[in-house]
């Protein structure tokens, strides 16, 4: 058709309209009838949102375990414009949705359900309280970004009204890590009162020691089995994995890189970790802190100990922001201001090892080259 109305124009600019004609007077019929299938029913945000964790968990790219965090992210949404046909979120909902989690305190989800109180009139009570950070407010519109781009390639909807909407972050990324100072330390530690007997739960004794000497994660660290701290090559080690042989599956590591040995200090020895170990086994507990539970809305190990130290900041008047996770960042900044932030801090520390060579080839650092070359160094000013 296109090559005729080419060559019909291309006669005409000649002078001749003949070529023309038997299109003209050709015979037609009409075009049979098609019967236009009825108009899809309207896919509501709510509706995405159930499809979308569903198909996440079956592709394998989330597991069982995160999916309520993910959910809640995506579901944040949900909760502050209601649900509505997908196709008819704008961007100015989503400016409006990010501009309003700004205005949200932290754990607004938990706090909104209890209150009963709508959106607006939540955050006219909270208006006043700590708010969200920045970097929560972008993780959080970054997750519906994601959830919006998958529709969009599984052709549910024809534009992602949430992209390139997160804000600019000017607090540097060094600024935001509060490590406890070296007279932080020895007034929580060594005052002279950081003792067994002044805790209710050993858990609440020995897991901020052990974060103090090991830098490890807090729910590392809560998680642990007696079968994960064991001796090889005559020092004393903590396992940090996922499996185990004892029949209890319930260890969640964070990433690939923080399964890793770390030499046990000595003075976590002469405080008695590896004699609680011992007594643990003997009362035949599978789990190092079995007084730790997990409940539905708690599903880690590690919140009420975390907690707890919190409490026991704020009792010594240690403010600013700092928390458990302080510990830390207090390793690392004690290997830091020495130079030492090498591939066999980032093996112990549960970070990439940056070197290619290092990632690649070659067996990881041992436990006897880590000890003596890492963990011994470590002292504080008592």
């Amino acid at each position: 058709m296109q090559i005729s109305l080419e060559k019909i124009r291309a006669a005409r600019l000649r002078g001749d309209f003949s070529y023309e004609q038997p299109y003209h007077q050709a015979e037609y019929t009409l075009y049979p009838q098609i019967e236009m299938p009825a108009e899809e029913t309207a896919l509501y945000l709510s509706e995405l949102i159930e499809k979308y964790c569903i198909i996440k968990i079956k592709d394998g790219a989330w597991v069982q375990r995160s999916l309520a965090d993910h959910k809640n992210r995506v579901t944040s949404l949900l909760r502050i414009i209601g649900d509505k046909p997908i196709n008819s979120v704008t961007r100015q909902d989503m400016r409006s949705f990010r501009d309003t989690l700004q205005k949200l305190p932290p754990r607004w989800r938990e706090h909104l359900d209890k209150s009963g109180l709508s959106i607006d009139d939540f955050i006219e009570k909270h208006k006043n309280k700590t708010q969200l950070s920045i970097k929560s407010v972008n993780v959080t519109v970054e997750a519906i970004s994601g959830m919006f781009t998958w529709a969009m390639r599984e052709n549910l909807i024809e534009r992602n009204s949430a992209q390139g909407l997160g804000i600019k972050d000017t607090q540097q990324d060094i600024e935001k890590r509060l490590p406890l100072s070296d007279d932080d330390i020895k007034l929580v530690f060594f005052n002279g009162d950081y003792k067994p007997g002044a805790f209710n739960n050993p858990a609440y004794y020995w897991v901020p020691l052990i974060a103090l000497y090991t830098g490890m994660r807090l729910e590392e660290i809560c998680q642990l089995h007696c079968e994960d701290i064991y001796e090889e090559s005559g020092i004393f080690l903590i396992d940090i994995r996922e499996e185990s042989t004892d029949g209890l599956c319930d260890k969640i590591l964070k990433t690939k890189n923080a399964k890793r040995k770390i030499p046990i200090h000595d003075e976590l020895i002469k405080y008695g970790l590896i004699s609680y170990r011992d007594d643990a086994i003997k009362n035949h507990q599978l789990r190092l802190f079995s007084s730790l539970k997990k409940t539905e809305k708690s599903p880690k190990y590690g919140k009420q100990v975390g907690k707890d130290f919190g409490l026991l900041l704020k009792e010594k008047r240690i403010t600013d922001g700092k928390s458990f996770h302080s510990l830390r960042h207090s390793f690392s900044n004690f290997f830091k201001v020495r130079n030492m932030h090498t591939d066999m801090f980032r093996q112990v520390f549960g970070h990439e090892i940056q070197n290619l060579a290092g990632r690649q080839y070659g067996d990881k650092f041992s436990i006897k080259q880590i000890y003596e070359e890492l963990i011994s160094k470590i002292s504080f000013d008592k």
